[in-house]
């Protein structure tokens, strides 16, 4: 997103690093905040509960703001099921 992000993911702490970052087993559900600091200041950049049924799994994307300045990140939500092994 090209902002240092730090929060929370279920209970778990986060802190989020440019590119990929490891893989977070959730369970079915999980609330997703995200923070980042700006002039001394800690902003809220993403909130959002996510729940997943059965086998899914769901990838979080983060793109930068839309505006310029703003600490709001965009964020897209894949979510997919893996193959059933065929016997």
């Amino acid at each position: 997103s090209g902002l240092a992000l730090r929060g929370t993911v279920g209970t778990q702490a986060v802190t989020l690093r440019p590119g990929l970052n490891p893989s977070l087993m959730i369970g079915r559900s999980a609330k997703i905040t995200l923070h980042t600091r700006l002039k001394e200041r800690t902003y809220q950049s993403y909130a959002h509960t996510l729940a997943l049924s059965g086998a899914e799994r769901a990838l979080l994307v983060l793109f930068p703001p839309f505006y310029k300045g703003s600490v709001e990140v965009q964020a897209r939500v894949l979510i997919d099921a893996p193959p059933v092994a065929r016997e």
